[in-house]
């Protein structure tokens, strides 16, 4: 699955294969991508890498929600990534159409912080630009 033109196609190339890496290279994957953006130290313990998991919609709670193009779960640890490789971040999310999709992302983990229970929930964007 390859093609420059795909966000989901480079989202897998990057993020899919390193899901099905070994836990080892899993670990020093995760170590030196939280190192690349400067987040908090995160544990590298229990990893989990999702793509394109769905939440409940934080202005509604059904099931329409967000989707999280990438989501890597630690012991400590959640970290959302929305992938725009190729096209701008959507601005018309929200039941009201007034929020970017980075700002839905963000309520929906405040809203979900209290189930989450992890030291650090992070929400960032990825992209070429």
């Amino acid at each position: 699955m390859q093609s420059l033109h795909s966000e989901d196609a480079i989202t897998w190339s990057v993020f899919g294969t390193a899901s099905k890496a070994s836990l080892d290279n899993k670990k020093l994957w995760v170590q030196d991508l939280v190192k690349l953006f400067k987040f908090p130290k995160v544990s590298v313990e229990d990893i989990e890498i999702n793509l394109w998991r769905k939440y409940p919609h934080p202005d509604t709670g059904k099931e329409n929600g967000p989707e999280i193009d990438i989501e890597i779960i630690t012991s400590d640890s959640i970290i959302w990534f929305e992938a725009k490789w190729n096209s701008p971040v959507n601005t018309k999310q929200g039941v009201d159409g007034n929020k970017n999709q980075i700002e839905i992302r963000l309520d929906a983990k405040e809203k979900l912080k209290k189930i989450i229970l992890k030291k650090h929930t992070i929400v960032a964007g990825i992209g070429l630009s």
